[in-house]
């Protein structure tokens, strides 16, 4: 059977649990990576609201724009 087949199956039935998942895909093991969280310096946390206002900007000269035709 294709695996285009087996998860068409799949998605007939319940959805399957991770350890079934495990299985039909054959995966032999998985390793949990850690996440952490990133930290923006200052000036990235600055141009980032630059970046927002600008938008903000562009926005309102748009609908000003469009309400003037």
């Amino acid at each position: 059977m294709s695996r285009n087949n087996k998860r068409k199956k799949q998605s007939e039935e319940t959805l399957p649990d991770f350890d079934l998942f495990m299985n039909v895909e054959e995966i032999e093991s998985h390793d949990k990576v850690a996440v952490t969280k990133v930290s923006f310096n200052r000036g990235t946390k600055i141009a980032f609201w630059f970046i927002r206002i600008y938008i903000a900007v562009m926005v309102v000269l748009v609908i000003v724009g469009f309400s003037r035709v």
